[in-house]
């Protein structure tokens, strides 16, 4: 509900004052390239229930069947940390953690002022599943998640943050256990121009 009244409220604030939606508001209109295929890189905190608190690297490839609607599929690494002595430590034998997810994103287009000038930036939301690899088996999981891109002079370059959740069952040694892991990502995202589409 929180990432839907952030997405929601560029457009609800102009909508108020009954005055036309500003070029920068409008997919149409803004000075943005519309593009097909992006490749976001970075790196982040990785926050998780039962394997604490890590760091976490990846990249993906998304491409935008719309400037709304885009596809993409991502590859993550982490290195856990977990308590040895716990149910879920005794069981881990390999504390590499590979995620591997496909997700549907919903754009919304939006803007802030930046000194004497206006950045443009698109919120969306995601949605998704993966596979995660730990101790060498696959497991499913479930991803839903929301984050920013901040357009800059340059039509290839922009700057992602974004938080996802992953909600799965984690092996232990007893059986399984729910885990609810957090991921927060910052980078830069690279975007394939038009006329190279």
């Amino acid at each position: 509900i929180f990432i839907l009244m952030v997405l929601l409220s560029p457009l609800s604030s102009f909508a108020l004052e009954d005055e036309e939606i500003p070029a920068s508001l409008d997919f149409e209109r803004r000075a943005a390239a519309v593009t097909r295929w992006e490749i976001p890189v970075g790196g982040g905190e990785f926050f998780g229930d039962k394997l604490e608190h890590s760091f976490i690297v990846g990249s993906g490839l998304y491409y935008h069947l719309t400037p709304v609607l885009a596809i993409g599929a991502d590859f993550n690494y982490s290195r856990i940390n977990y308590d040895p002595l716990g149910d879920l430590g005794q069981g881990v034998t390999n504390p590499n953690l590979y995620l591997i997810g496909g997700t549907l994103q919903v754009n919304l287009p939006g803007a802030y002022h930046s000194g004497k000038t206006i950045t443009e930036v698109d919120f969306y939301t995601l949605l998704g599943g993966a596979a995660i690899n730990i101790n060498d088996s696959y497991h499913g999981a479930g991803c839903i998640g929301g984050g920013m891109k901040i357009y800059t002079r340059w039509s290839w370059f922009s700057f992602k943050t974004e938080v996802r959740e992953y909600l799965w069952s984690v092996p232990t040694r007893s059986g399984s256990a729910f885990e609810a892991d957090v991921t927060i990502f910052l980078g830069p995202s690279f975007l394939i121009p038009p006329y190279l589409n």
